[in-house]
């Protein structure tokens, strides 16, 4: 995973960790990681060796099979490991907590979901949340607004504008803004999304398009929907809390490697 999150870093840290003590939970975060993704692959592995028609067939397993045939190495594999690991929890947990925190400040919306969420059987199932209208208008309008995979990838034209495809693009262009496509781009608006038109559908691309399209699409949005549910359901009365000086401003998007709230925090309460 070194060769993947800035290299240079982490042998520099590994170096001087005595004069660098502010980077030892870093590394120790990242050896975690490593040691985690280890033990999942060699448990699979294993699973996989002793009883092959029960194994749960999984892409990984294409990772193995190269492996066979000398295409990549088990620390290829690893890296991977790392990074769908990665990729797979603080995405669609920032995802998650715009989410509630954008449902939590619109009373008026949240006991709406309720009254959807509350007309399904106790055991419901993520299936059964995909028949939910505004529900999924919501989950929906939250990945338009706050993207699915916040890191610090380029998502603004930047000055002077730009040649991509052979179609020119201004400057300061970014994805899921335009007014033509969006009325009122700017606002949260889950209704949008009850009747969208054609080019809404065409330009709406949070999860990226094609060949690139993130594998982790289905997951994410399972995840989604059934932990925004459960909360709703848990916490009927959930509400952005003003303590602490809780505001808005704190719910900023910030960008390091990964986007978060500038505030790093969002304050819920019942």
């Amino acid at each position: 995973m070194d060769r993947v999150t800035f290299p240079f870093f982490f042998h520099l840290a590994d170096k001087y960790d005595k004069i660098l003590p502010l980077f030892r939970s870093k590394i120790a975060i990242n050896r975690r990681l490593v040691e985690y993704s280890r033990q999942s692959l060699v448990r699979y592995q294993k699973q996989v060796e002793s009883d092959a028609t029960s194994a749960k067939y999984t892409f990984v397993e294409k990772l193995f099979q190269a492996e066979k045939d000398k295409k990549i190495t088990f620390d290829d594999i690893l890296t991977n490991a790392q990074g769908f690991v990665t990729a797979g929890s603080d995405t669609t947990a920032i995802t998650l907590t715009y989410l509630i925190w954008s449902v939590c400040k619109r009373p008026e919306l949240r006991d709406a979901l309720l009254k959807e969420l509350r007309t399904l059987p106790g055991d419901f199932t993520e299936p059964d949340l995909r028949e939910l209208p505004l529900f999924n208008q919501t989950v929906e309008e939250t990945l338009r607004v706050y993207s699915s995979a916040p890191a610090s990838l380029p998502r603004a034209v930047p000055q002077g504008g730009a040649h991509v495809g052979g179609y020119y693009l201004s400057e300061g262009t970014t994805m899921h803004r335009d007014p033509a496509i969006f009325e009122n781009p700017d606002v949260f608006d889950p209704q949008r999304w009850a009747n969208p038109t054609k080019a809404m559908k065409e330009a709406f691309m949070p999860f990226g398009r094609g060949s690139r399209t993130c594998i982790g699409m289905h997951l994410a949005y399972i995840e989604l929907r059934l932990a925004a549910a459960r909360f709703l359901l848990e916490f009927p009365n959930a509400r952005v809390s003003a303590r602490e000086g809780m505001s808005d401003r704190d719910m900023d998007s910030t960008m390091h490697f990964l986007m978060s709230p500038k505030g790093k925090r969002c304050l819920i309460e019942e």
